[in-house]
């Protein structure tokens, strides 16, 4: 695990750290003054971080965690009572906030999975992200765009399927500082900390400084897990539907398609970070699993799969058991008439896909050198191929 004075990162569970088929780049793209990179093998930040815990927001496997920012999953017991709560920067002066405000270092640090579980934390009690027009001199801020907005928007159409009073529970409250009321300073980057003493004569003396202990944690670790973030969010709605009587939004569960090209190697499931993706072995038949509630759409399987045959299609997933394991493929065993290795089939198919391969690529060549066949008449024949059940 990788540190800095205001985050902490887990290379187990990063995307880019355990995968070379991940893509992911969603801190990198939070990070509003650039102080996230990657390297060959490691998340990277420097010293310019603010500790706003906008990318710890964004991060879908949680391997970001901002040391600076609440656990918002633990409220304090006024806060959970309130009747309408809060959530409000931490530049407003304390007297001017709420007498149970939620402040928070950076209001871009909370996700739309914190918004609804505080909601259903308290009972589905209102929540307010309170607004106050200071971040036009941040250098946390989006642009100046209030940096909660896409959590408060994506909260709000998450609930908005279960109606009223639920569609309005989370909401944006535009409110300026009372008169008089001063902001306080804007965050900044925590300086490094000055050498000690004892550092200093070691460079004088020409000692090596002792390298920092290994950490015990492989870069590359194959751990799976649900995301607390996503699993908070679930939980959540679970509960909210519950309380409405709706059903959960198909928006949460992203569709998985796998087209007939799919050879059962196994490598989508092995390079899944959740294990929604995952292989089965039982009654003399092998496939793919998929449990759409575990999926966050990070696309892995559909880069590293050799035959191109995944397809994610996005959020709307239609499957009837979206939180239980469905079988997108099923494959049974049968023995290559040429080669006699074993080889899952779908079909009749009575060649491997090895020789399938190596049939084809004689015939093409064959083709290629002494032109394509002809029948008795002499008419040209249409090349076939040794797909299907040759």
């Amino acid at each position: 695990m990788g540190e800095s004075s205001g985050l902490s990162v887990s290379d187990a569970i990063c995307l880019r750290l355990r995968s070379r088929y991940s893509e992911c780049s969603f801190c990198v793209d939070a990070c509003p003054v650039g102080a996230i990179r990657f390297s060959d093998d490691s998340l990277d930040v420097s010293s310019a971080c603010l500790g706003c815990a906008r990318c710890a927001a964004a991060c879908p496997t949680g391997a970001l965690k901002a040391n600076r920012f609440p656990d918002l999953s633990v409220l304090p017991r006024a806060a959970l009572e309130a009747g309408v709560l809060e959530v409000e920067c931490a530049r407003v002066p304390r007297r001017a906030a709420a007498k149970n405000a939620l402040r928070l270092r950076c209001a871009g640090g909370i996700g739309a999975h914190d918004l609804l579980g505080l909601y259903a934390d308290r009972g589905y009690r209102d929540l307010r992200v309170i607004a106050r027009g200071l971040c036009g001199d941040c250098p946390a801020s989006d642009h100046g765009r209030h940096p909660a907005a896409a959590a408060v928007s994506e909260a709000r159409a998450l609930l908005e399927g279960f109606g009223a009073p639920y569609a309005e529970g989370v909401a944006f409250e535009f409110r300026r500082l009372p008169q008089g009321a001063r902001p306080l300073p804007t965050p900044h980057a925590e300086p490094e900390p000055d050498a000690s003493r004892r550092d200093f004569l070691r460079r004088l003396a020409g000692i090596p400084q002792a390298e920092p202990a290994a950490d015990a944690t492989p870069a590359r670790a194959t751990a799976k897990l649900i995301p607390a973030s996503k699993a908070r969010l679930m939980m959540a709605l679970e509960r909210v539907a519950k309380s409405a009587g709706g059903a959960l939004p198909a928006r949460l569960f992203p569709r998985i398609e796998i087209s007939n090209s799919c050879a059962d190697h196994g490598v989508c499931a092995v390079v899944c970070p959740t294990g929604a993706l995952a292989r089965y072995e039982e009654d003399g038949a092998s496939g793919l699993r998929f449990e759409a509630a575990a999926c966050i759409a990070c696309e892995d399987c559909v880069r590293a799969c050799p035959e191109r045959a995944i397809r994610c299609s996005g959020p709307g997933n239609a499957l009837p058991d979206v939180f239980g394991p469905v079988r997108l493929t099923c494959f049974t065993t049968a023995e290559c008439y040429e080669c006699a290795r074993e080889f899952p089939v779908t079909g009749e198919a009575r060649l491997c896909p090895t020789c399938r391969k190596t049939r084809d690529l004689a015939r093409t060549s064959f083709s290629q050198l002494f032109g394509a066949a002809r029948n008795p008449h002499g008419e040209r024949m249409p090349m076939e191929t040794s797909a299907g059940t040759d």
